[in-house]
């Protein structure tokens, strides 16, 4: 059960539409300290020393994957917004059906790659109007969330520790359009869909090691769209190749780094 403050009441909204937290871009940043989505899911879990919950669209709740952004708006200071969406439940079910599968050398690759994490995301619910207060509690300058239970900073370090993931090491690669490697993968790539990505994930072999290179680039891709560096289209963006030109060790890059 996630913490729930109670002294506070919350009005509910309407279920059909709820707008999304604006934050200022960090683009290119790959644990999104603009999504607002998984900022709210961190903060719900880590003060509990829990993995990361999924919404789902019941009665008074609302779904993470299923949040209308609105459109993209400009403060007075023409700071570029930029609204996200994260869906916890399809990675959920991505990892639910992988396990299902028995698809044993598929996991252990998970977890080579240091995204065994993914295994801890619950199907879990949280109310429409404990989002809704986290949401306005939430600092944009200081990125701090500001709740009875306490100031919560929502660093590099926090995020890191809630999910595992290295805040410290080697930049992620850049993209040489002199590298035919490189500009294979990004024409490769170049807007496919998270199905698409997904299928991938499911039906490609495991028989040699080019295969599994390729498993590790469809599976971080899928991840990226959907829960560490959402967007509200539904293809994969530029800024989401740099992580997948290099998988030989992915665990020796800082992932909370801005590329």
């Amino acid at each position: 059960m996630c913490y729930q403050p109670h002294s506070l009441e919350v009005q509910p909204i309407p279920p059909q539409r709820c707008r999304a937290t604006h934050v200022r871009e960090t683009r290119g940043g790959l644990i999104p300290t603009h999504s607002a989505a998984l900022l709210l899911h961190v903060v719900v879990a880590a003060p509990l020393k829990r993995p990361c919950s999924t919404l789902t669209n019941t009665a008074s709740d609302f779904s993470c994957s299923g949040l209308e952004a609105s459109p993209t708006e400009t403060s007075s200071n023409n700071n570029k917004l930029l609204e996200s969406r994260c869906s916890p439940s399809y990675i959920h079910d991505m990892m639910r059906q992988l396990t299902k599968n028995n698809t044993v050398e598929k996991l252990a690759e998970v977890d080579k790659i240091g995204f065994g994490f993914l295994r801890l995301v619950l199907d879990w619910t949280v109310k429409q109007a404990i989002m809704v207060h986290l949401a306005e509690s939430y600092d944009v300058e200081t990125r701090t969330l500001i709740i009875d239970f306490g100031n919560i900073c929502l660093n590099a370090e926090l995020i890191g520790w809630v999910f595992g993931i290295p805040s410290h090491g080697d930049p992620f690669p850049s993209l040489d359009d002199k590298n035919p490697v490189h500009v294979a993968i990004k024409k490769r790539f170049k807007r496919w869909t998270t199905t698409e990505l997904r299928d991938l994930v499911y039906g490609c072999p495991m028989a040699t090691e080019s295969d599994r290179m390729e498993f590790r680039r469809y599976f971080i891709l899928v991840v990226l769209k959907m829960f560490l560096c959402p967007t509200t289209q539904q293809v994969i963006l530029p800024w989401h190749i740099y992580p997948v030109l290099d998988t030989f060790d992915p665990k020796r890059f800082n992932w909370l780094c801005k590329h």
